[in-house]
């Protein structure tokens, strides 16, 4: 029973997503930027310069089990910003992607950034580090001319809410989807955000 209930979950997929965006353009004057400034340690890896002397160490420590599809990626247009300790070591890293299934379920253009997978270590959650990571995500996508990026996470993900929302995000929607076998939109319902969001964790 557990099996089948596993492969379930594999063929018709419930998900709920919070999507929001941020205006990139003339973004670096504007709170909460000013607040915020950019990461002095953060790498960025893409085509550019992927597999080079300078990104090793981020490659190595970020392209790893699970993120190791990505490297085929980055050799196209998504790219890698990683904040690194005065050691080197990586504390923090987002992706930006260009081409996804997943854009398809936002109801999003391809060529929108989308800032996805990010992640934070432990040691070092609660400093404020994934904001100003964004933040750097955020400025160079501007500086790449583009005028607009998008983000999502879980509803109940109440850290990365206020790290999106204090980067300068504004909430768009909330979208319920049934996505089968990872390639179809069986069903979607769409709730626009409320012109001012309650706090996070308010009931």
């Amino acid at each position: 029973m557990g099996f089948l209930r596993f492969l379930a979950t594999r063929i018709v997929q419930r998900r709920t997503d919070l999507l929001f965006d941020i205006d990139l353009r003339g973004l670096a004057a504007a709170p909460p930027f000013a607040q915020l400034p950019p990461l002095a340690t953060a790498v960025l890896v893409w085509r550019h310069n992927l597999g080079s002397e300078a990104t090793r160490a981020v490659e190595q420590s970020v392209l790893t089990a699970a993120n190791h599809a990505y490297r085929e990626v980055l050799a196209g247009d998504d790219m890698l910003l990683a904040a690194t300790d005065a050691q080197g070591q990586v504390t923090s890293y987002a992706f930006v992607l260009f081409a996804s299934f997943y854009k398809r379920v936002l109801g999003e253009a391809q060529t929108t950034p989308m800032i996805s997978n990010c992640y934070t270590d432990p040691a070092w959650r609660g400093q404020g580090l994934y904001p100003q990571l964004l933040v750097t995500t955020c400025l160079h996508l501007a500086n790449q001319g583009h005028a607009r990026a998008i983000i999502t996470c879980a509803p109940d993900n109440l850290a990365s809410v206020r790290g999106i929302e204090k980067a300068g995000f504004r909430r768009v929607k909330t979208l319920h989807s049934l996505v089968v076998l990872a390639r179809w939109i069986a069903w979607q319902r769409s709730v626009p955000a409320r012109a001012k969001a309650a706090p996070c964790g308010a009931s």
